[in-house]
């Protein structure tokens, strides 16, 4: 079968436009990377340009990929509701989840993915990191994000998990300021 008449060559396209990660695409779409890979490479080589630009992470979208995703995701959309009345489950929820990229990709793509797994009608869109005020504005249902709100009147807020920012400092600062020993000494560092 040719990669242009492949529905899951272009679902692979679409995902990874959305993730900017081929990893985490094979976890959304239950496929192991190398499979992801070639689908995406087969789609390049059928249609004579590249889709993305590799050289960078995460991935991005090439020009031409940006023409060809308006042609693409209406079809997508069209053979997931084919499917969903097919199987009779034109009822599917969608969970629009933000949280930072690194936190997605270690945390929460594989609960989520196993989640819609156990419940068929619940499906996750991953969006990168928002603030709070995009949450509100009606960007994400779901946000994770790095500082609690001062007001928490207009959204449910739950504690997930403390951390604490180390500091560092290069060799070359260290070497022109001195090393810290005291607290007091920091009053001598800009920034600090």
């Amino acid at each position: 079968m040719k990669q242009k008449d492949n529905l899951l060559a272009w679902r692979a396209l679409a995902v990874t436009v959305e993730t900017g990660n081929i990893t985490q695409t094979a976890l959304l779409l239950d496929l192991d990377s190398a499979k992801v890979s070639r689908l995406i490479a087969g789609l390049e080589k059928e249609i004579g340009f590249e889709l993305f630009v590799k050289n960078r992470r995460p991935f991005i979208p090439t020009d031409r990929c940006r023409q060809i995703l308006p042609m693409v995701l209406p079809l997508l959309d069209g053979f997931s509701r084919l499917d969903e009345f097919c199987a009779g489950t034109a009822q599917k929820i969608l969970i629009r989840f933000s949280a930072p990229v690194e936190m997605t990709q270690q945390f929460y793509s594989q609960e989520l993915l196993q989640y819609s797994h156990l419940n068929p009608r619940i499906q996750f869109s991953m969006l990168p990191e928002m603030t709070v005020r995009e949450l509100l504005a009606g960007d994400s249902d779901v946000a994770v994000v790095n500082q609690s709100p001062a007001d928490q009147s207009e959204i449910v807020a739950r504690h997930v998990v403390s951390n604490s920012t180390p500091v560092f400092a290069s060799p070359q600062y260290l070497e022109a300021h001195g090393v810290p020993r005291t607290p007091e000494d920091l009053s001598r560092h800009v920034g600090l």
